[in-house]
């Protein structure tokens, strides 16, 4: 394994002739688990170093796991912690963890080690299991953690696209949008790829789009997506496409590439020249581009409220002028993808009582419930 001396040996355990060792990653920028999480079909750009290093810039701290199994990487997971009110110390485990094996018994150190961490450094833990891993919350329930109640923090669905088929996906793409797709074609708008010199032009996209759904950018800076950029573009894993009406760049996405999915992670649109349709022929000319680069399929982004009308769950947030956000996308061959309920863990009863009391409180009540946002993040 390379890049030992970045590793800190945390804790040793042996089951059944096995032999698991849990590493402290000390590095910012860990190589290792970067492949790692490359490798796994399971991995979410959120547990990358990238990512760390982003939240970094605004006041959260890592604390990153590699697991081995007999000399083999077999999952791992990345910690992000912020100190608040003074005492208060919050965590949070997104898309993890990692753990490439079925083994309950392996899975069960994992669970304990990481309640183990939690109770030493943390005063509550949040985890959101990866996608589909369904399984792994029911573990985390049945080792005492309890259902997150924080539901305006944790994202409850994706959209996704399959490509395995391009033309399958044609066929799902609603008739409505196929001819805005031609039309925007026919009127000459243009895709291509922008590099950093542009990500400023993205930005001021990204807040005028912000500015019309009436809420705050995020990242809230250019400095923060420079950032990420800087960490993923050299090793391929983002890319900037631009939507351009003769020399007037109009709209663009922002994507991470991990592992055979493409996050289609930022969008930022001028309003203009809505008539043309140039954001419908963007997605497609994405999701043509990442099935000719090899990918399998298309992450479009999270829904943060959702409900069921009919045997679509769309979102409660109106983004586009005469459609949700979700609506566009699922009309763009977009499918709805459940993620896996968060659990939180508070090791102090006299916490715990209060989060189960006042969250669900603060949470029906908007005013209070952004106000509480803020503080979170």
């Amino acid at each position: 394994m390379n890049c030992r001396e970045n590793f800190i040996l945390v804790e040793t355990k042996r089951q059944q002739n096995q032999t698991i060792h849990f590493f402290q990653s000390t590095t910012e920028l860990d190589p290792v688990w970067d492949d790692f999480l490359a490798r796994s079909s399971a991995s979410h750009f959120e547990q990358s170093c990238a990512w760390a290093i982003m939240k970094k810039r605004t006041g959260w701290f890592f604390w990153r796991i590699i697991i081995e199994l007999d000399g083999k990487i077999i999952g791992g997971f990345q910690i992000l912690w912020k100190k608040k009110f003074i005492f208060l110390k919050i965590g949070l485990l997104l898309k993890g963890p990692i753990i490439e094996t079925n083994d309950p018994i392996i899975i069960d150190l994992v669970i304990n080690f990481i309640k183990k961490y939690t109770k030493r450094k943390l005063s509550a833990l949040i985890i959101q299991p990866p996608e589909n891993n369904f399984e792994l919350c029911h573990k985390l329930t049945e080792k005492g953690l309890v259902n997150n109640e924080i539901s305006f923090i944790i994202k409850s669905a994706t959209v996704t696209v399959d490509l395995s088929s391009i033309d399958d996906l044609w066929n799902k793409i609603k008739r409505q949008k196929k001819q805005n797709i031609r039309r925007a074609e026919e009127a000459g708008i243009t895709i291509r790829q922008g590099d950093h010199k542009e990500l400023s032009i993205f930005f001021e996209l990204m807040k005028e789009t912000c500015k019309r759904r009436k809420v705050p950018p995020n990242p809230p800076s250019l400095y923060l997506i420079e950032c990420l950029w800087g960490s993923l573009a050299p090793r391929g894993q983002m890319k900037l496409f631009l939507a351009q009406y003769q020399t007037e760049i109009i709209s663009g996405i922002l994507v991470i590439l991990l592992g055979k999915i493409a996050y289609l992670w930022k969008f930022g649109w001028s309003g203009r020249y809505a008539n043309y349709y140039p954001n419908e022929l963007l997605f497609w000319e994405i999701f043509k581009w990442a099935k000719q680069q090899g990918f399998d399929r298309a992450d479009l982004g999270y829904i943060t409220s959702y409900r069921r009308i009919g045997h679509i769950l769309l979102d409660t947030c109106n983004s586009w002028p005469d459609e949700s956000d979700a609506v566009f996308k699922v009309r763009l061959g977009g499918e709805i993808t459940k993620l896996p309920p968060a659990a939180v863990y508070i090791p102090n009863f006299i916490f715990r009582l209060a989060y189960k009391l006042l969250v669900p409180w603060i949470d029906a009540r908007p005013k209070i419930r952004d106000r509480f946002i803020r503080v979170i993040e």
